[in-house]
């Protein structure tokens, strides 16, 4: 049989990019398609880019309060998680990785944006092993969280118009490399 150039190239093209597909797993490379997200409501949104050692889960919530079960597919989390939250306010949210809870909140007086975060343990039944324990910056469970406008830059106040909180969850989170992380939020208290 004789091969004509286009299916030689044809050939030549999926080797190539089985060349490239393995070559990007060798670096560890990471791929929404790493994740699955289950949202609790319909009109929830998640975007997934995920590159090099870093992920970001960018959550379009339009009725402010809401849930999300993020399953990793890969065998690890990659170094740095960065969740997106499109809110116009934060005053609550909490991160679950089965054993410990990460919770914060910023809140929507005042004119500098500061959170106040707490961590708590939970037992092996799955309820509260202890009180919630106020965390600082510098400690290795606090989460960088910052507020945007929609061009990116730093929000001076709070309600956001159109703008995002970026959420990084700490490494210490994912230590014990969970299969799961649940996420709940609140944008205000009604």
């Amino acid at each position: 049989m004789v091969i004509g150039p286009t299916v030689r190239s044809g050939i030549e093209i999926l080797m190539l990019l089985t060349c490239l597909v393995c070559a990007s797993a060798a670096l560890g490379d990471v791929t929404p398609s790493a994740y699955s997200v289950q949202l609790r409501r319909e009109d929830d949104a998640c975007d997934i880019t995920a590159s090099g050692d870093q992920a970001l889960f960018s959550i379009q919530s339009p009725t402010g309060i809401s849930k999300a079960v993020i399953e990793r597919k890969a065998e690890k989390w990659p170094a740095r998680v960065v969740v997106r939250l499109h809110l116009k306010g934060l005053e609550n949210f909490r991160a679950d990785n089965g054993k410990v809870v990460l919770e914060a909140a910023v809140p929507s007086r005042g004119e500098k944006l500061e959170s106040h975060q707490s961590r708590q343990d939970l037992a092996e039944a799955k309820g509260p092993a202890e009180e919630p324990s106020e965390i600082k910056p510098g400690d290795p469970d606090w989460m960088d969280i910052r507020a945007y406008t929609t061009g990116g830059e730093a929000a001076k106040g709070i309600p956001l118009d159109k703008g995002y909180f970026d959420i990084v969850l700490p490494p210490r989170f994912f230590e014990e490399n969970p299969r799961s992380i649940t996420l709940n939020w609140i944008d205000f208290y009604r």
